[in-house]
């Protein structure tokens, strides 16, 4: 299947090793467990260059994309044959997800290269911050007021830091950064998006690894200022009225315990601990927020001869939204 033409509807943003391709095997496992319980649609992501659903088993490697070249992947939601009704096939639909890997460098050269451009052509933006690649050892700036008690990695990513000439040496094949070279990196991206016309724009920004930085239960929001700084935080808000933005705490490991304690990953082979027992975190629930933005767009778009306006309301109420699950 071609994939040069497919529209850019959902385009991942992230630096390189922030887990954008663990992100998306996670999601696979994901829709595996809830195929499990919903008997009414089926939900398949596949690779078209592979012709072939993504694989539900395969643990995701830890090594960034050698390539620069788009990923696409296609995620279908299907009517299950017992519930072929007007309403189902009403909500059921396709999209396409497109990762291109990004240097930590060039996204901080601003908006003019071959990696950021092709991201104002998408129609929603996935952001992925990786607390595991803010640079620990930059020195702390001073802070305003004191700092709330932390638990696991908060401890060693809650401090602010100038920027520097360029990211840190790499550790474990992965580039660091400092809170304000990664802060500047996503200000790249929002000035973009900014430029090009894309009505009802929608962010979805991901906090990666929650299993790891002892945070069960905080608001997302708080998660963001807590590991990314106070700027990153402002930042986003001061965006709030030009774009949709959102943020979600998801875990591709998972957890090995009901109680979110015992993460699933061993930081020493950076591998999970037992995949037979690998359930993401979360991992759906910023890609069904884009996905039902999108798919509500289509359905006030209409068709054929008839006004659009004419029959949006009976669509947006046959419509059945995605599953949620409570974290």
């Amino acid at each position: 299947m071609a994939t040069d033409n497919l529209p850019r509807e959902i385009a991942f943003w992230g630096p390189s090793s922030s887990g954008k391709t663990w992100l998306m095997q996670s999601l696979a496992r994901a829709l595996h467990r809830l195929n499990q319980e919903d008997a009414e649609f089926e939900y398949v992501l596949a690779q078209p260059e592979a012709l072939a659903p993504a694989s539900l088993s395969q643990v995701p490697q830890n090594q960034a994309t050698s390539d620069a070249y788009d990923k696409v992947w296609l995620f279908q939601r299907k009517v299950r044959p017992d519930f072929d009704t007007p309403a189902h096939r009403l909500s059921a639909h396709s999209h396409s997800i497109v990762i291109r890997d990004a240097p930590g460098e060039l996204l901080m050269q601003g908006v003019n290269n071959i990696v950021m451009v092709p991201l104002r052509d998408a129609r929603c933006i996935l952001a992925v911050l990786d607390p595991s690649l803010v640079d620990t050892t930059a020195a702390p700036a001073a802070q305003t007021e004191p700092a709330a008690p932390s638990q696991g990695l908060a401890a060693l990513f809650g401090a602010s830091a100038a920027a520097t000439a360029g990211p840190a040496p790499a550790v474990n094949g992965s580039f660091q950064y400092t809170q304000a070279q990664y802060t500047q990196m996503l200000s790249n991206l929002l000035q973009l998006l900014q430029t090009a016309a894309r009505p009802e724009r929608h962010v979805a920004v991901c906090v990666t690894k929650v299993d790891q930085l002892g945070v069960q239960g905080r608001n997302p929001w708080q998660v963001v200022e807590v590991f990314f700084g106070s700027k990153m935080a402002d930042l986003l808000k001061s965006y709030a009225d030009k774009m949709h933005i959102e943020a979600f705490c998801v875990s591709a490991a998972g957890y090995l315990d009901p109680y979110r304690e015992q993460p699933n990953y061993d930081p020493g082979t950076r591998s999970l601990l037992s995949a037979e027992r690998w359930q993401p975190f979360a991992v759906e629930t910023p890609f069904f927020w884009l996905f039902s933005h999108l798919e509500r767009q289509r359905l006030s778009q209409g068709g054929g001869r008839i006004p659009r306006w004419y029959f949006q309301q009976d669509r947006f109420q046959r419509y059945i939204g995605y599953p949620t699950r409570k974290y």
